[in-house]
Formats: structure tokens, C-alpha cells, sequence
């Protein structure tokens, strides 16, 4: 079977806004990976740095779950992050689970990651000046939802 050449073809879903919006959240994640690189994060990394700093006392199991991600991966992630200098395991003796902490550099990684996001929400909006945050915001409550046409998203403003 031969590939087909789409270059310079338009999709043939073009025009669809859910399409778009699709297309629109791969762009938005390229952009956020590229930026959190200079600061060895990635979207999973922060986003395990992210639990951890809530204060919960999490496992790596605990992690896992709530990322809704394998076990496998997420002691992937934190042995990744360990090496970084981000998390720390705190050993509560014999027999016992050892926790995971937030470690100043974390702290630190967290605060560049704010910056980061900040920035890029901040150039995404004066893009597209007749469009308010809160629009925006709703629009994306709507879908996470998948709240009926006309109906209130549960959280929306």
C-alpha cells in the first residue's frame, strides 16, 4: 500500500471548530514542551511535581493513580525527577511506604513552570484582543465537561 501525499492538502476536516480546537491543543503542548525544556520539565514532570507540591502525602503509587498513569511510568517519573533534584523520598521506617516531597529545586521548577504558563497565556490573549480570558476559559470548561449545548458547565465562572 503507498502512502498519500497530504502536503498541501487541506484536511478533510478543516473548518470543523472541534477539529481546530484539537489541532490548536497539540500546538499549545509543543509550545509548553519547548519552553519547559530549558528547565529539564516536561508536561509529565510538572504535572508529578504538580500532585506533590498540593502537600497530600503521596506514594508513587498514590502518584500514579491520580496521574492516571501505570505504576511503571510513574517510578519512571520519579526516579527522572529524584535526578533532577525535585523530589525527595522521605523513608518512614521498616516496612512502611516511602513518601514523596517537593525539594526546594522542585519549588523552583514550579516557579519557572508558573512563569512559563503565565507568559504563554499572556501572548496567546494579546493575539487575539477582542477575545476575553473568561470566554476563552469557558469555552475549554465546556468541553472538559462535555456539558449539553445551552447547558451551565459545572466550575464555569
Amino acid at each position: 500500500m503507498s502512502a498519500v501525499d497530504t502536503q498541501g492538502v487541506e484536511s478533510a476536516f478543516a473548518g470543523y471548530l472541534a477539529m481546530a480546537l484539537v489541532e490548536a491543543g497539540r500546538s499549545a503542548r509543543r509550545r509548553i514542551e519547548d519552553e519547559l525544556a530549558d528547565y529539564g520539565l516536561t508536561l509529565r514532570y510538572l504535572d508529578a511535581l504538580g500532585h506533590l507540591a498540593r502537600g497530600a502525602e503521596l506514594s508513587g503509587s498514590d502518584l500514579a493513580r491520580r496521574m492516571g498513569i501505570t505504576a511503571q511510568s510513574a517510578h519512571a517519573t520519579i526516579l527522572r525527577l529524584e535526578d533532577l533534584g525535585a523530589v525527595e523520598r522521605s523513608r518512614t521506617g521498616r516496612g512502611r511506604r516511602s513518601l514523596l516531597d517537593v525539594t526546594g529545586a522542585g519549588g523552583e521548577m514550579l516557579t519557572a513552570a508558573d512563569r512559563v504558563l503565565n507568559s504563554l497565556d499572556a501572548r496567546l490573549l494579546d493575539a487575539v484582543p477582542d477575545v476575553r480570558d473568561g470566554e476563552v476559559r469557558r469555552l475549554v470548561a465546556v468541553l472538559e465537561t462535555d456539558a449539553a449545548p445551552g447547558e451551565e458547565p459545572t466550575g464555569a465562572d
